[in-house]
């Protein structure tokens, strides 16, 4: 899609006001590129992606010009849990892009020294090796010079982006789980059991819950590892409720759910804790097409896409009612 440039934060990075940004969710942020964002508030901005900094993601953009007309950069921090959308600038139009005489192709002034993704360089039957301008280069050369419309350029740079990022996911999700097999702690009988927090009033079910660990510090539940799975990485462990009949038989209302949020890489038919614009829920997610959808147990309830502003807080380790872990105890 077309995002429109507003403002004089991004002047030094080669986008003026009004000029036209043609904007790819589907593409992986890079360092050093050039970013479109939306918080949940709405508020969308374009900025150059430095760096990752935990939950962070560091930005850059411009001050507005002193009387001389210099623009000094700041840095702005990004809480990721605060960005609803995000997507990479793939190139700049000084002017409508749709319309017979195509305006100028405007080069990042700053290119980033990072190489293309492979299956768009394929795509577009470029070099391999090739830059991400080289990509940006040839897309104003096909606009202008061949008439593609912008809608087919889009189909095939988005098949090419599915088919890398698929085979690119099978082997995450093959690596992930050998290593899953292997042990990942030790222990005597001293160390049987876990003293885990327990947010108590946090619920996990379709369409209601809220996000809010923080609070569940003052709340413990100790919880036998037994019944734990040997993946379980036990600093990312802690204990909700579920609600609902969602994932009924696996999950009942009122069970205990352990939930490792050190897990938050998809997994095919395993089931997972994700927050949503409704609030958390509890499905399995499934492989689907290239994306991913989530299932519930309960053939009752129709399954959905994973959308965008979709994210997997944690995976599920164990679930049951609060007798189960006391009889193990």
């Amino acid at each position: 899609f077309y995002a429109r440039a507003m403002g004089l934060s991004m002047r030094p990075e080669g986008i003026d006001p009004g000029d036209y940004c043609l904007v790819s969710p589907a593409a992986l942020w890079d360092p050093g590129l050039r970013v479109w964002l939306k918080d949940r508030q709405g508020r969308a901005a374009i900025k150059r992606f430095i760096r990752e900094s935990g939950d962070s993601w560091i930005l850059r953009g411009w001050l507005p010009p002193d009387k001389t007309g210099r623009q000094d950069p700041f840095d702005d921090q990004r809480a990721k849990a605060g960005i609803k959308e995000k997507g990479v600038v793939l190139a700049v139009w000084r002017g409508d892009p749709d319309v017979k005489n195509p305006p100028p192709l405007i080069p990042d002034p700053n290119p980033p020294r990072v190489p293309a993704p492979p299956g768009i360089v394929s795509a577009l039957d470029l070099p391999q090796g090739s830059s991400v301008d080289d990509v940006i280069q040839e897309i104003g050369k096909r606009l202008s010079g061949s008439g593609a419309s912008v809608d087919a350029l889009r189909e095939e740079m988005a098949k090419a982006m599915n088919a890398q990022t698929k085979s690119l996911r099978a082997e995450i999700s093959r690596l992930k789980s050998s290593v899953d097999d292997l042990p990942t702690r030790t222990g005597g009988p001293d160390e049987d059991t876990l003293t885990l927090a327990f947010a108590e009033d946090v619920r996990a079910a379709a369409g209601s819950g809220e996000m809010i660990f923080e609070e569940a510090a003052e709340h413990r539940i100790a919880v036998p590892r037994s019944i734990l799975p040997r993946w379980v990485r036990p600093s990312g462990l802690i204990c909700i409720r579920a609600a609902g009949d969602s994932m009924a038989p696996t999950l009942n209302d009122g069970d205990l759910v352990l939930l490792d949020r050190k897990r938050a890489e998809p997994q095919d038919k395993q089931v997972f804790v994700i927050y949503t614009d409704d609030g958390l829920v509890v499905k399995r997610l499934r492989e689907d097409g290239g994306g991913w959808e989530m299932a519930s147990d309960n053939p009752v309830y129709t399954p959905r896409r994973v959308g965008e502003t979709d994210r997997i807080v944690g995976r599920v380790a164990w679930s049951g009612p609060l007798r189960a872990t006391e009889a193990r105890g």
